[in-house]
């Protein structure tokens, strides 16, 4: 009995792999009925009604904010009046980071203002640090740790402007991430990165930024911003003498 099980046992973990190993197919019907909901959504608008009355009648909606509950009953509303039988909400907890005001200056001899906008879960604090360029976050992760130290990190990659969006998740996303722990574990008092877009205009565009757990990046008093220039402006950083650093 006992020699039984063990080829058992034995003949499945050799099938296992062979099995795993099968590429996932998608039945010609399914294959049918998804070309139809396709064709049937791009000659219907009402995804876009929604998304559209959404933005124009409650607005930004910051997890947590009065806007934010608003936009619940909001959306509450909308889905009975679209003729939903069922709708309904689950109760939720998360952090809560309250946007109050952000400002940023070149400081020096040739001192001027820079557009910036604080990236969400940023802590607050006031720096004014010597910055020190980067030109692709794998730069900056590979800093050794304490070089940074009484610096601000700065890491300036322009986003790839594509049909798909796809830059965005590339440099915009992944930047603003994973760069704020990159630059903590190298002792940096402060992150700023080139603001995710390709527009022309110099409004700066924010998003969240995380903490990756498990290192020694501590985000208390290390404010993270995204400072804004045109998407296709020219790479002028320069040394210069005059300049002392920058004020966040």
């Amino acid at each position: 009995m006992r020699t039984t099980v063990l080829a058992a046992a034995f003949a499945l973990l050799l099938a296992a792999p062979l099995h795993a190993a099968q590429p996932t197919r998608i039945g010609h019907a399914a294959l049918t009925r998804a070309a139809q909901l396709q064709a049937q959504a791009l000659q219907d608008d009402t995804a876009w009604k929604v998304v559209e009355a959404l933005t124009t009648e409650v607005g930004p909606r910051l997890a947590g904010s009065e806007a934010d509950a608003r936009a619940v009953e909001w959306a509450k509303a909308r889905f009975k009046a679209l003729g939903f039988d069922r709708v309904w909400t689950e109760p939720v907890t998360f952090p809560k980071w309250e946007r109050r005001s952000e400002s940023a200056q070149v400081l020096g001899a040739h001192a001027q203002p820079l557009h910036v906008t604080a990236l969400g879960g940023s802590p607050g604090g006031t720096v004014a640090a010597e910055v020190v360029r980067f030109d692709s976050l794998e730069a900056l992760q590979q800093a050794a740790p304490g070089s940074l130290a009484g610096k601000i990190a700065f890491v300036d990659v322009p986003m790839p402007r594509s049909r798909s969006g796809e830059g965005y998740g590339q440099v915009g996303a992944k930047i603003r991430g994973a760069g704020p722990s990159a630059a903590a574990r190298a002792g940096a008092v402060g992150y700023l990165m080139r603001s995710a877009g390709t527009d022309m205009h110099r409004n700066p565009h924010t998003g969240i930024s995380r903490f990756q757990p498990g290192g020694d990046a501590d985000p208390d008093g290390r404010p993270v911003a995204a400072g804004r220039r045109p998407a296709d402006a020219p790479d002028r950083a320069r040394p210069d003498p005059g300049a002392t650093g920058a004020g966040l």
